[in-house]
């Protein structure tokens, strides 16, 4: 439990939403090291300079974006969660009470900023034991490339249950409960492997 709670702690949890070009860039939660503020917008291609310089690392170009705050450079997080969500404006006002949330300019390809979070990763912390991963939700037929991080997976089902707005039935209401169910999954292999350590 105290092992869990750890990385809880030390997780900074991001989500980004975009809609037909526009987005909002979320800070659900992170460590105390870190210090999120205002409410300037961002561009999607400064996040990965943001994120590196979350993580602790070098960052490769200066920026007037004065959002973070590095409260504690010795601590910073040991995981980062992003979740990218296409095509919602919003996470709902329960969530969204909770999260920093800024304007996010779509003027970058998602991937691209993986790409050069995973190289500087890779480089600054050379010995080999570092696990990233980016999981596409809506491709189950390559979950079984995760196996050797999370165990043997297979693709989730849709619990058939009634629902108000959603219908199974639809195509794209389908892809969307799939994925969820597809998340959960992640998440329960995660959390169970994190209890492990």
């Amino acid at each position: 439990m105290g092992v869990t709670m750890a990385l809880f702690y030390l997780t900074l949890v991001l989500s980004i939403l975009g809609a037909n070009g526009a987005g909002v860039f979320s800070v659900l939660h992170s460590p105390e090291s870190l210090k999120f503020s205002g409410t300037s917008e961002v561009d999607e291609s400064l996040l990965k300079e943001v994120l590196s310089a979350g993580f602790g690392l070098s960052v490769d170009k200066n920026s007037a974006w004065n959002g973070l705050s590095i409260v504690d450079p010795f601590n910073t997080p040991e995981a980062i969660v992003e979740v990218y969500v296409e095509g919602v404006s919003s996470l709902g006002s329960i969530v969204e009470a909770k999260a920093r949330n800024y304007p996010l300019v779509v003027d970058e390809y998602e991937p691209d900023t993986f790409k050069v979070i995973k190289h500087r990763i890779e480089q600054r912390f050379s010995n080999g034991g570092n696990t990233l991963i980016s999981i596409q939700l809506s491709n189950p037929g390559e979950f079984q490339s995760f196996s050797g991080v999370f165990g043997e997976l297979s693709p989730p089902k849709v619990p058939k249950q009634t629902l108000q707005h959603l219908k199974s039935d639809v195509e794209e209401d389908y892809q969307f409960l799939a994925e969820l169910e597809a998340l959960k999954l992640f998440i329960s292999k995660v959390s169970f492997a994190t209890m492990c350590i």
